[in-house]
């Protein structure tokens, strides 16, 4: 946690902070959406580091476990505010959002896999949640 990773290449490169994590059964409040199982919901910051801006989707996040890997929830991170999806990060721009998993309280050895941005080259990366 709060360490600084890199994720993509050339002008899509995207600096990554995990900065927070935590687990609860509901997100949005009164008016919100509960957990199948139990949400885990990671705050990140993200900063454009590459010459081109860099359009942000759910589909880049993934928790794993050692049994089994979460997609983000698209419908809870609709009820969070500054959901990390379909949000765009200009060059040099900083932007602060959550990426909420709905996930069995079973899971452990839990980390956060992203992708590369916008289906460019390199590797993913891992950041241990647990």
């Amino acid at each position: 946690m709060n360490e600084a990773f890199v994720v993509g290449t050339g002008g899509h490169r995207l600096r990554y902070t995990a900065t927070n994590v935590t687990v609860t059964d509901r997100v949005g409040g009164e008016f919100g959406t509960a957990a199948d199982e139990q949400f885990v919901v990671v705050r990140l910051r993200v900063t454009a580091i590459g010459g081109s801006g860099v359009r942000l989707t759910s589909d880049a996040f993934g928790l794993a476990s050692r049994s089994e890997t979460y997609p983000a929830d698209r419908e809870a991170m609709l009820f969070v505010d500054r959901a990390l999806d379909l949000r765009t990060v200009a060059p040099g721009a900083t932007v602060e959002g959550v990426v909420v998993f709905d996930v069995s309280p079973e899971a452990e050895g839990r980390r956060l896999r992203i992708e590369p941005a916008n289906a460019t080259a390199g590797q993913p990366q891992y950041v241990v949640l647990d």
